[in-house]
């Protein structure tokens, strides 16, 4: 297979790139919505991050795409921090590769490839990367927190040459119970009695507050709002693409995504 490789700069131009990231219906392990080319907008315009995003294609077919970011002792996002992740080891100024978020780290590769392609495309998308690396003079290449059943991209990764370091698993956040009360309660009392004076606020204003499923109806409901919160931090959106990139996010987690909604009258 002849893969051309090209890098942006942005994450505002990736075309096709979030047909990566929703899979079709197929699951594959760094798939992530933290990866949509709207998340790592985001992350652009809010955090300064000069990324270099990483593509490959094959007859004009987008094929995978790797989120790279540099990285140095200047940073000072706790989440992209590496020198605390790796004590002892000196890898800053690094590459980080895959993503910056806790897991599901690694490369975007189209579903519809086979295993044997599919550990091609990802062995060249991390070949470019370490090529950045070099021309940066950069110490490392990093994904930083690759789940341990992503067993092709840990294979591709050993074949590299990368040492793998095991970490901890991740934990899930159950619930108190007793719904929003409960939860309230269990935080320290002086926060809890400063959420409660302003659920009592809100409910003296005559907000009413529910959870609903995100509809296409909800979806055009809430979009103005959004757009007009973006446009507080120059982000340049309208409510088309709103309104298309949380359909993306439904049809992604195949519809079982909720909204927070807080109502005055039928406002």
């Amino acid at each position: 297979m002849k893969l051309t490789v090209t890098v942006e700069p942005s994450a505002a131009n990736l075309p096709g790139w979030d047909k990566l990231v929703i899979g079709d219906g197929i699951e594959l392990p760094s798939h992530t919505l933290w990866l949509s080319s709207k998340v790592l907008h985001v992350i652009e315009v809010f955090g300064n991050k000069a990324p270099q995003h990483v593509l490959a294609r094959a007859n004009g077919t987008l094929l995978g795409g790797l989120a790279t970011y540099r990285l140095d002792d200047q940073v000072t996002d706790r989440l992209m921090r590496l020198d605390g992740v790796f004590p002892g080891m000196a890898v800053l100024p690094a590459r980080l590769a895959g993503g910056r978020y806790d897991g599901h780290t690694g490369a975007l590769t189209l579903p519809s490839l086979g295993d044997e392609s599919r550990r091609e495309v990802v062995s060249r998308l991390f070949a470019e990367a370490e090529d950045i690396a070099r021309r940066n003079d950069e110490r490392s290449v990093v994904c930083r927190c690759v789940d341990s059943g992503d067993i092709l991209l840990r294979d591709v990764l050993r074949d590299r040459g990368y040492r793998e370091i095991p970490g901890p698993n991740h934990f899930v956040l159950a619930s108190p119970p007793g719904g929003l009360e409960g939860y309230t309660h269990s935080f320290p009392s002086r926060y809890r009695n400063m959420v409660r004076r302003d659920l009592r606020k809100l409910r003296e204003g005559g907000v009413a507050i529910t959870v609903e499923p995100l509809t296409p109806d909800l979806i055009r409901t809430v979009a103005p709002l959004i757009v007009n919160l973006q446009n507080k931090y120059d982000i340049d959106e309208d409510c088309d693409s709103v309104t298309a990139t949380l359909g993306l996010l439904c049809k992604a987690v195949k519809q079982s995504i909720y909204g927070v909604v807080a109502r005055v009258g039928d406002r």
